[in-house]
């Protein structure tokens, strides 16, 4: 996963989607901020084989449908995994914004990741991680057309349609819109009681 590419794609995504709008007159009151989409799940698959030659794990997911996939070199203790065992994989990922009033921040764009696995000799298990944030420049506003211009740290413009109309009135031009996508999978393997 390229959390940076992602990022950037969710990030114009949601701008295209309405996390920012506009005004002509002075924007009323603190700037907006708040969580853009949130989701939080999981799932079990029961493993149905394994192929320890060419590292393939077939499971059978919730709904019956059986699927197999290769387990790379990167995956520890792979001779930990048997028939039977459960793949269990959770998720976090949120999406926020902030708009932040001209001048006190720059535009910009940065992602981090992380990853850890489990110990040696333990069943396979991996928390992997990554966050990616973009700053744009509200650098136009059309009122009648509901539209706003921003810019990236990169001079990339792009006019977008909020779809949140509430915040018409609380930016102006100059503001700085700071989206962020955070992403955890935690996925472990664990033995039937």
């Amino acid at each position: 996963m390229n959390i940076r590419e992602y990022g950037r794609g969710i990030v114009l995504a949601a701008l295209a989607t309405g996390i920012v709008a506009c005004a002509a007159k002075p924007p009323m009151g603190p700037p907006p901020k708040g969580v853009v989409q949130e989701a939080v799940g999981s799932v079990v698959h029961e493993v149905t084989a394994v192929d320890r030659e060419t590292r393939t794990v077939t499971m059978r997911a919730p709904d019956g449908v059986e699927f197999s996939i290769v387990a790379g070199e990167e995956v520890r203790n792979f001779d930990q995994i048997d028939v039977g065992d459960t793949v269990r994989a959770e998720y976090i990922q949120s999406l926020t914004f902030e708009v932040k009033r001209k001048g006190t921040d720059a535009p910009s764009s940065e992602a981090i990741t992380g990853l850890g696995r489990t110990k040696l000799g333990a069943k396979p298990g991996v928390v992997a991680g990554g966050q990616a944030q973009m700053t744009a420049t509200i650098v136009g506003i059309d009122k009648d057309a509901k539209t706003v211009t921003l810019r990236n740290a990169e001079g990339s413009e792009q006019t977008i349609t909020p779809r949140r109309p509430e915040y018409l009135d609380q930016v102006a031009v100059g503001d700085l819109v700071t989206l962020t996508y955070t992403e955890v999978m935690a996925i472990s393997v664990e033995e039937l009681p």
